[in-house]
């Protein structure tokens, strides 16, 4: 169903109606024939799908009084959630239920029967954010966190995208969860990772732009807000 934003007159729309999706981009709105996008088949999506037909059955099991308690946590100040046109919406709690228990059971393989009782985490704050390619070298990258980013018993969830250059070779599109790590503050670096961040992807050559979510997520799998960063990939000297 399309969403319409009125103003005077009609300011926005987006989504599709019958045939036809409308959207917008930098260049301002567009409108283009309804195309059923393709199903993309790898271990990755059967995994996920696996573990997310296990959940309505978790859902299922538990009692009226733990369904209310979802319900109520998802309906809180801080689980406040925006729409494609800017409007507040809260989630249901079945939706809350099946976001946090994705997580868990992707990260740790435990499923999350309780409503967490933990407040949302703060978005974690970084310094410093680098991403280089060499021919002989494996790609990488790193993000230094400022001191404090990930209290005791937080993890870190990291995602991450590329904006392709013409001539590289990607093997993956769109944004993918590349790294989780249970315990951050145990590092022998604690705000720094290094690893083939962007051979993940495929190659990417220099002026590759990439672009990452880092999370902090507490032990009942609850997300803070993304903290966005991006930069361009530079060329080992």
């Amino acid at each position: 169903m399309a969403k319409v934003s009125f103003s005077a007159p009609i300011d926005e729309i987006r989504g599709r109606l019958g045939g036809l999706v409308y959207s917008a981009n930098q260049s301002g709105a567009y409108c283009k024939p309804f195309s059923m996008p393709s199903r993309v088949l790898n271990s990755k999506t059967s995994y996920n799908e696996s573990i997310f037909g296990t959940i309505p059955a978790v859902w299922r099991s538990l009692s009226d009084a733990q369904r209310a308690d979802w319900a109520t946590w998802a309906a809180l100040p801080a689980q406040e959630r925006t729409d494609s046109l800017g409007n507040p919406y809260y989630m249901t709690g079945w939706q809350a239920f099946l976001g946090v228990n994705m997580r868990g059971i992707l990260t740790s393989g435990t499923p999350q029967y309780l409503a967490p009782t933990t407040p949302t985490p703060a978005a974690p704050t970084a310094v410093d954010y680098e991403a280089w390619w060499g021919a002989s070298a494996p790609q990488s990258s790193y993000i230094t966190y400022a001191v404090g980013s990930f209290p005791a018993n937080h993890q870190l969830l990291l995602e991450a995208s590329i904006l392709y250059t013409p001539d590289s070779t990607v093997a993956y599109r769109g944004w993918r969860t590349i790294l989780h790590d249970p315990s951050p503050l145990e590092d022998p670096y604690p705000n720094y990772f290094g690893y083939d961040q962007i051979a993940y992807f495929g190659y990417a050559t220099p002026g590759s732009r990439l672009f990452t979510k880092s999370y902090v997520m507490t032990p009942e799998f609850v997300c803070s807000p993304p903290l966005l960063l991006n930069c361009i990939v530079q060329e080992l000297p």
